[in-house]
């Protein structure tokens, strides 16, 4: 008796890289508030790819500032990040997006970068009130 025994196998070569940050809660609003260099809310200007990158192309998007919890008392500014291909933790923002960012100075380069991993978990009016509730 002859048995015929099929078996498939199914192989992927490369490497998958996924963002792998818990995204923030309320409960990481004194974190931010703690570390952060920068948290705005701002509408999207433009945003224009700067170079290639390890992780991506790296992106500077300028927004224009509507609200201002700490950092640069500037209309407009620039920040860092990675364009988003959902692996990466970069962000896809667009012109005329409206967000609140959350962002930290680079020591080598002095600019201001995020990530999706920097989103913000609460509201800006969270961010106001955890500071004037914050003990001095």
């Amino acid at each position: 008796m002859l048995k015929r025994l099929s078996i498939s196998a199914l192989f992927f070569w490369g490497t998958a890289e996924a963002c792998s940050c818990i995204q923030p809660g309320p409960d990481d609003v004194l974190r931010h508030l703690d570390g952060a260099s920068a948290i705005f809310e701002g509408t999207v200007s433009f945003t224009t790819q700067t170079d290639d990158h390890d992780g991506g192309l790296l992106r500077k998007t300028v927004f224009e500032v509507t609200d201002r919890i700490i950092g640069p008392t500037i209309p407009l500014i620039e920040v860092f990040h990675l364009q988003g291909d959902g692996g990466n933790c970069g962000l896809d923002l667009t012109p005329g997006m409206t967000l609140v960012v959350i962002a930290y100075e680079s020591r080598s380069t002095g600019r201001l970068h995020t990530n999706s991993c920097a989103s913000p978990g609460a509201p800006i009016e969270a961010y106001r009130m955890a500071i004037a509730n914050k003990p001095r």
